[in-house]
């Protein structure tokens, strides 16, 4: 991805949704990296989003010809190794709240840059899909950006997540 935010979701046979991964720019995403088949997950573009899109033969080549570009991509499936291990410890061990505030600073490169509106990091992000990322009900995670968003934390619309305050999302990481 060059420019942008995706979310990556798979629907079950009944036709429900869950939310994967959101990724931005400088991430790789399609079914032939993992070997899964066209089918199993779908993108979806976030606003505006530039997508490099390479056949997998050419994607091979470029990997075997230019070092730097294989090992950036290893980086980058070493770090979503990561944060995949960090999700499931966190799953296990967290409130839903520090879990939620995880996956803010995850999702905005942390906190490195700022929204449009000067405040913080803007995240375009459902709360059906900050749900399904940290492992709880559309309801619950609504009552903690709330919560969040009373306390001046965060502002938030049916679109997007701005947070405001690095530093109390920071305190909710390691409660």
């Amino acid at each position: 991805m060059l420019d942008g935010q995706v979310t990556i979701a798979r629907v079950s046979h009944a036709g429900a949704t869950l939310t994967t991964a959101a990724l931005g720019a400088g991430d790789f995403f399609g079914p032939a990296l993992s070997g899964a088949t066209a089918g199993d997950d779908t993108a979806r573009a976030k606003g505006a989003v530039s997508i490099w899109r390479a056949p997998i033969d050419e994607w091979r080549r470029l990997l075997l010809h230019h070092p730097a570009v294989a090992w950036e991509f290893v980086s980058l499936l070493a770090l979503r190794h990561r944060q995949m291990e960090r999700r499931l410890e966190s799953f296990a061990f967290k409130r839903t709240e520090a879990r939620l505030a995880q996956t803010f600073r995850e999702l905005s490169g942390g906190f490195a840059t700022r929204c449009n509106h000067g405040f913080g990091q803007h995240l375009r992000r459902t709360q059906q899909e900050l749900a399904d990322l940290v492992g709880a009900s559309r309801p619950v995670v609504s009552t903690i950006l709330n919560k969040l968003r009373d306390k001046g934390v965060l502002g938030y619309n049916r679109e997007y997540v701005c947070v405001r305050g690095f530093e109390e999302i920071a305190k909710l990481i390691e409660s």
